[in-house]
């Protein structure tokens, strides 16, 4: 039976803590990074290394079906956690075009640290995208966002292809995946592949059905720029208990 307690930084109620010592609770990356920054580093860093093979990662059943991923924010190696505090600088960046210069630099001091750092490849793949149009390069790196994914997360590959397993959006080490696959399908658009894009999608809403990056607005709008309006509108109909405000 899950546990729940109040966030260590905002005090927030939240089933997610720190796999290394299980006292620190956090509602979401924001929370743990500043704890993470204000010395919980320090505390956790000794046994960090043995922590991932202690709680590995697998397919749980839950009351909506199995689900891939633990029950609870992990520890990452140093060097992974060092690599991730790059990328956490690099999202709060803004959108204009110095900031993806500066993502692109963050990204690539992380790649240094950790060359499995699943957000960074995907950060640089979103570069490549506004920054100089290089599409093709940009889909290569997206890729490279996915393997490394599946490198650092034993089993994510397998829950990944296997029917009716979900990767919840609220379980942490599922984030790079998806928005490794979210960064796919926006190159391919750009590209011009649409069904493809439309395709990797429609895999995001299965893993994780409650739709935290609002790809069934990409769907929905794909479908119809394809000259698909029926399906596009039963599509939408399917998805009217949930729709909109993303």
């Amino acid at each position: 039976m899950s546990t729940s307690g109040p966030c260590s930084v905002c005090g927030k109620s939240t089933q997610f803590r720190c796999s290394l010592c299980k006292s620190r609770y956090y509602c979401g990356s924001a929370c743990q990074r500043q704890d993470w920054r204000s010395g919980h580093k320090e505390e956790c860093s000794r046994d960090c290394e043995g922590s991932r093979e202690t709680h590995a990662t697998e397919i749980r059943s839950t009351s909506e079906g199995e689900v891939f991923g633990r029950s609870f924010m992990s520890s990452k190696p140093p060097h992974a956690q060092e690599a991730m505090e790059y990328i956490w600088d690099a999202f709060d960046c803004g959108v204009d075009t110095q900031g993806y210069i500066d993502r692109r630099r963050l990204a690539k001091k992380a790649l240094k640290i950790d060359p499995n750092c699943a957000d960074a490849h995907s950060t640089l793949g979103w570069c490549r995208m506004q920054l100089k149009k290089l599409y093709d390069e940009a889909l290569v790196l997206m890729d490279r966002s996915i393997e490394a994914a599946y490198a650092t997360e034993p089993g994510l590959r397998e829950a990944s292809q296997k029917e009716g397993v979900q990767l919840p959006w609220g379980i942490m080490e599922n984030r790079p995946f998806l928005r490794a696959v979210h960064g796919k399908a926006m190159v391919l658009h750009k590209l011009g592949q649409v069904d493809p894009a439309i395709g990797e999608c429609r895999k995001i809403l299965k893993w994780n059905p409650s739709d935290n990056q609002g790809v069934r607005v990409l769907i929905y709008d794909w479908l119809k720029e394809k000259g698909a309006h029926r399906e596009a509108e039963e599509f939408k109909t399917s998805w009217k208990n949930s729709w909109g405000g993303f």
